[in-house]
């Protein structure tokens, strides 16, 4: 079958299928994001790109999911049956679990493969295409602003690029890896990196990430328990982090106190008093101040 033409540059769902059936053919291909995360608890995803085909000079193309629907392509990142190279992939994947509910299969992080390759901990994309390939690559718009739109040439070549190198890349790290009998430990290692990076706490359980609560009485921990509930659903509501509505310190105090308010009640019936004064606009918010606004 004679390959498809497909712009750099992808704008329209109809045109993500083809790039989707492309990509099933391929069997596997490298795979990246751009996204913007300040002020935001969880990153907005700005761009999508994949690199695929010949090794040594790769297709590659950039899917723009402002104006197209990625699902045909979060559905590949899903199949245990192509595999998708990326490049610290921690980010890229906590991003997919927590905006899109995909957990990626047969994932190779190229950053925990140079690891066990000897090149080093936490060797950077441009570092390691230095080290296998000798190409430069330019990093300076690493921390641009990826939601702007129109994207300019520069950002777009820029933005390829992080696909572009990395299956060629990979193969080197492949030989090196196979002839350290190290290949099957980075399976295991990168299947437990995706599965880890898409686990969520559900909000009712939030609590257990945040510290003291082990220490807490059983009405105080029922406190504790839904002010970190009330956080996390409002936090997710508005993508706002959650420090920005209540600190942790903030939350671990309030608990307390309101277990001597309370201190006849049952820790179920304090999280429900909990959970009805933070839903309405009481003067505690506001000296908490970091009430979120919509």
């Amino acid at each position: 079958m004679s390959e498809l033409e497909l712009p750099h540059l992808i704008t329209d769902s109809a045109t993500v299928e083809q790039l989707a059936g492309e990509l099933l053919r391929a069997g596997s291909f490298a795979f990246d994001l751009e996204f913007l995360s300040a002020n935001r608890y969880i990153p907005e995803l700005a761009l999508v790109q994949v690199g695929w085909g010949d090794r040594e000079s790769p297709r590659v193309a950039a899917v723009d999911p402002l104006s197209a629907e990625i699902a045909p392509l979060l559905a590949l990142v899903a199949r245990a049956d192509i595999t998708k190279l990326l490049h610290s992939a921690q980010g890229d994947l906590a991003l997919l679990g927590a905006r899109y509910g995909v957990e990626a299969k047969s994932v190779v992080d190229t950053q925990l493969a140079a690891l066990l390759a000897g090149l080093g901990e936490s060797v950077g994309y441009a570092r390691l295409i230095a080290e296998l390939l000798g190409r430069e690559i330019d990093k300076g718009l690493q921390f641009t602003n990826w939601l702007e739109r129109p994207l300019t040439p520069e950002k777009l070549s820029y933005a390829l690029d992080d696909v572009r190198y990395l299956p060629l890349a990979w193969a080197r790290l492949e030989q090196q890896l196979a002839s350290l009998g190290r290949l099957e430990w980075l399976g295991e290692e990168s299947a437990r990196l995706a599965a880890s990076a898409a686990r969520r706490l559900p909000p009712a359980e939030i609590y257990q990430k945040l510290g003291g609560w082990q220490r807490l009485s059983p009405p105080q921990l029922g406190a504790f328990a839904a002010l970190a509930q009330w956080r996390e659903e409002r936090a997710l509501e508005t993508n706002k982090p959650p420090s920005w509505l209540l600190k942790d310190p903030e939350t671990l105090a309030d608990a307390k106190k309101m277990n001597i308010e309370v201190n006849a009640k049952s820790g179920e019936e304090v999280g429900a008093l909990v959970r009805k004064m933070y839903a309405s606009p009481k003067p505690l918010i506001e000296r908490m101040g970091k009430a979120i606004r919509p």
